[in-house]
């Protein structure tokens, strides 16, 4: 079991990766960071966690510089191109929104080893 972001889904605490291009998201802390090859890590504050009605899915906003948008969608189900070692907990889709470009990747999540439910 996991601690998660008030009533969804999400872990408090994880990260989702996939190939093709190579990208990476992790949140914690109230803050989501991207990674890509040859680009510097960028970090952005979660403006929202808002709920998918119907939908097995967890999902993060954040928002950047000069009206960029972030969105991240969890989804409880098996991921089959797994680049990361460790136990997958999901899909993740990862939504880039900068001016006039629209990036789309998907990959696999886990959660971090700090979502872990105290019991």
């Amino acid at each position: 079991r996991f601690e998660t972001l008030d009533d969804h889904r999400l872990p408090v605490a994880g990260a989702c990766g996939g190939v093709e291009p190579f990208w990476g998201a992790r949140w914690a802390d109230g803050a989501l960071t991207l990674t890509a090859p040859g680009e510097p890590d960028r970090t952005l504050p979660i403006a929202s966690i808002p709920k998918a009605e119907g939908r097995p899915y967890g999902l993060i906003q954040a928002k950047g510089e000069r009206g960029a948008q972030v969105l991240l969608a969890y989804e409880e189900t098996q991921c089959r191109d797994a680049v990361i070692d460790a136990p997958v907990l999901g899909r993740g889709a990862l939504i880039v929104i900068e001016g006039d470009e629209t990036r789309w990747y998907s990959g696999c999540c886990r959660p971090a080893p700090g979502a872990l439910a105290v019991e």
